[in-house]
């Protein structure tokens, strides 16, 4: 690729760590993902600009980062040569987990349309951290990561994305119960609010012995008055 042979070898780096990203990335996803020492990251992403390697758009007052798609596969083909493919993919997961719980914490603030828009923004991200992860049967890293976007889940009303990557949450083995019991929650509400209440019930209730069994009383309270919520639906309302 002509134009990467021109930049400096801190610059190439940071060229192929960026190909890790798939639908755009943010000035500090760059910042944590393209960290080196000695390396001004934010002259180095301004050069990619320059030379054309990377698009810059301006969304919501911000600037958002993309790479055309047949310079991020050349870009990937020479991050795994170089030998830091998985490196960098640790650090695009960690990232999106951070993203996700710094969400989970504000998103019933002021700022929620914002983040909503945000996290929408961040969604193909979001599914390749949590596949990467679970081929690095990481699931408890995974669960994490979709079980704190509960609130976007259920505000957008992005029901199928929830299921599908609870689903593959859920069939590993080596998650802990704790984790365990928050997936089965998410996913148990969420079948609720698409009004499938049998598998809404199995689900919650499921969340909530486990809950138990960790002795954890707000899992317990949460999960049980999910539970009490879809035995009252299955009743046809009759309970209240």
């Amino acid at each position: 690729m002509q134009q990467s042979h021109l930049l400096a070898p801190a610059q190439q780096r940071l060229f192929t760590r960026l190909s890790v990203f798939v639908g755009g990335w943010t000035l500090s996803a760059t910042e944590v993902v393209g960290a080196e020492e000695g390396l001004n990251v934010i002259d180095a992403l301004q050069a990619l600009v320059e030379h054309n390697l990377v698009r810059v758009l301006t969304v919501e007052g911000e600037p958002r980062f993309t790479m055309l798609e047949t310079l991020r596969e050349y870009a990937l083909e020479q991050l795994a040569e170089h030998g830091e493919e998985q490196h960098i993919r640790q650090s695009h997961a960690r990232y999106m987990l951070d993203f996700a719980t710094r969400a989970e914490v504000a998103l019933w603030g002021p700022r929620q349309p914002e983040l909503l828009d945000a996290v929408e923004r961040e969604l193909e991200n979001i599914r390749l951290a949590v596949a990467w992860l679970l081929s690095r049967n990481n699931a408890g890293f995974a669960a994490n990561i979709v079980a704190s976007l509960f609130d976007y889940w259920w505000i957008r009303c992005r029901f199928q994305d929830a299921i599908q990557l609870l689903t593959g949450v859920l069939t590993h083995q080596q998650l802990t119960d704790s984790m365990r019991a928050k997936a089965l929650f998410v996913i148990g509400y969420v079948y609720c609010e698409m009004d499938h209440y049998t598998t809404a019930r199995t689900y919650t209730a499921q969340s909530l012995a486990l809950y138990r069994s960790l002795g954890n009383r707000n899992g317990m309270a949460v999960a049980g008055a999910a539970y009490a919520l879809v035995l009252v639906w299955l009743d046809g309302g009759n309970s209240w």
